[in-house]
């Protein structure tokens, strides 16, 4: 029952008319509609009450003679029927249609475990997944609000243009800057400069954002952090126009009396609206203590400035608010499956195997630190295969057995700041990357496939060489979609 498009998909839209919410037809007019019976049942009826179809104790839409007819799949959608089980349009296929094992779409939040999952915590509980940070996070909400995530709690994260990025993943980091929500009193210095605390709502949808009035261009807004030589920092902040026709940034050397960076123009970069900016350098040998500058030198005029962090990574992570006392620390984001029976999940197969990765990275080739984007291991070194991001910002795929490396494909250097997509595929002798709709370098024809017990999102085998950046969704095949690599390989293919 039901419209089918081409692709052999029931097509379902619920619309609300009058008081009923049902399915339609293009004109308008009811089709059959949601509605509860008499004794209780909720399911779909014709619009003058005849049963048509009820849904039943397991959520599924049944005939009334009790065969499985279409199962409910959120979001206001039905997918293509495959025996007991109807197939999302969102589920990616392999060969011969073949569904993927498990797999979540963490921009659109559907979950997939051999079958449909309602929610993220339905879909951790049947796959024996553990999601953990041992302190809140802050992320962008839907409306580009800046909003706080509870401890063990994931962050779905969006863009300053409120578009979907998806599981925020990232490691540890500590917000140097005090006073961050506040740059109008102390340890904030003013000189030529004069801080009004409260006057433009802040990112974060409190009334806290600082206005800050320079007389002349003769001008300073700073503080001094104690910091560590030799050592990569990003300074961010949030900033506003106001009247100002210049604003200019900079980083300083008090040990040495010398500027890290001089005063330099960031204006280019704002608007009248609130826009993040973040600017990185890295501490000369023998320098313990900087000056970091949201104005030296600029325009007179006005601006406004909020959520000031300071923190020892080549590029701005999620904003950690701090107070008077002391510097505040995020810690890291961790996601891991299995054991369970032996299995990193069940339905693993410890023959073969392939997965979708599919996200984007704050890393900055040359100067971040190496990234794990998956491992698949039996929880040390020894046996596993893992995804990573190296510092040089190439991708590579390692499968090792027993601690001896069985197969290594490794990318050119990728332009990274936009989602990207990997799939990676593995059996006996055969092992193959892709990235982006390309196959990368040959086919590894020798090497065996480790046994394994656990799979963890975002990080090494032990939560080391954590990701910084977004998990948009992700997918295991027990059957390698060899066929289909290229399709499966790109963003948005299914």
């Amino acid at each position: 029952m039901g419209v089918y498009n081409a692709d052999g998909y029931l097509v379902y839209t619920p619309v609300s008319g009058l008081v009923r919410t049902g399915i339609y037809n293009p004109n308008g007019t009811f089709n059959c509609v949601d509605r509860t019976n008499a004794v209780g049942f909720v399911g779909l009826y014709h619009p003058c009450g005849a049963y048509n179809v009820a849904v039943s104790s397991s959520s599924s839409y049944y005939a009334p003679n009790g065969a499985i007819n279409v199962t409910p799949l959120g979001n206001g959608t039905f997918g293509q029927k495959s025996g007991n089980i109807v197939i999302p349009p969102w589920v990616p296929r392999g060969d011969s249609a073949r569904t993927p094992v498990i797999g979540a779409q963490y921009t659109t939040q559907q979950y997939w475990n051999r079958g449909y999952q309602p929610n993220n915590t339905a879909f951790k509980t049947s796959a024996g997944g553990v999601f953990t940070r041992t302190t809140t996070k802050t992320y962008l909400n839907s409306t580009a609000v800046v909003s706080t995530a509870a401890i063990n709690t994931e962050a779905f994260d969006f863009s300053p243009a409120a578009v979907v990025l998806g599981l925020s993943m990232e490691g540890p980091s500590t917000n140097l800057c005090l006073r961050s929500g506040d740059l109008s009193v102390l340890p904030w210095e003013s000189i030529g400069v004069t801080p009004t605390a409260g006057s433009k709502l802040a990112p974060d949808g409190t009334m806290s954002g600082t206005l800050l009035n320079a007389a002349t261009s003769a001008n300073t807004h700073r503080q001094q952090i104690t910091v560590t030589a030799s050592t990569v920092y990003t300074w961010s902040f949030w900033v506003a126009r106001g009247t100002a026709t210049d604003l200019k940034w900079s980083a300083y050397n008090i040990t040495a009396a010398a500027n890290i960076v001089a005063e330099t123009s960031y204006y280019a970069q704002t608007s009248v609206n609130w826009t993040r900016v973040q600017f990185t350098f890295t501490t000369p040998v023998g320098c313990t203590s900087v000056y970091i500058y949201t104005q030296r030198n600029g325009s007179a005029g006005t601006y406004y400035a909020w959520g000031g962090q300071l923190e020892a990574v080549a590029f701005a992570t999620s904003y950690i608010p701090t107070a008077a006392a002391a510097t505040v620390n995020r810690a890291q984001d961790f996601l891991a499956f299995g054991p369970t029976g032996g299995l990193p999940f069940n339905g693993y197969d410890q023959t073969q195997g392939a997965f979708i990765w599919e996200g984007d990275s704050a890393h900055i080739n040359g100067v971040s630190p190496f990234e794990c984007l998956l491992s698949i291991s039996d929880g040390t070194a020894n046996n596993l295969l893992q995804l990573a991001l190296n510092s040089n910002g190439t991708i590579s795929f390692v499968v090792i057995v027993a601690g001896v490396m069985q197969a290594s494909i490794t990318s050119a250097a990728m332009t990274l700041g936009v989602r990207f997509r990997v799939l990676v595929l593995w059996r006996l002798n055969q092992f193959e990357m892709w990235i982006n709709g390309v196959k990368i370098g040959a086919t590894d024809v020798s090497g065996t496939v480790p046994v394994v017990t656990l799979m963890r999102l975002g990080a090494q085998h032990n939560g080391g060489a954590p990701m910084f950046g977004h998990i948009s969704q992700w997918w295991y095949f027990d059957v390698p979609p060899w066929g289909r690599a290229a399709t499966l390989s790109t963003v948005g293919g299914v």
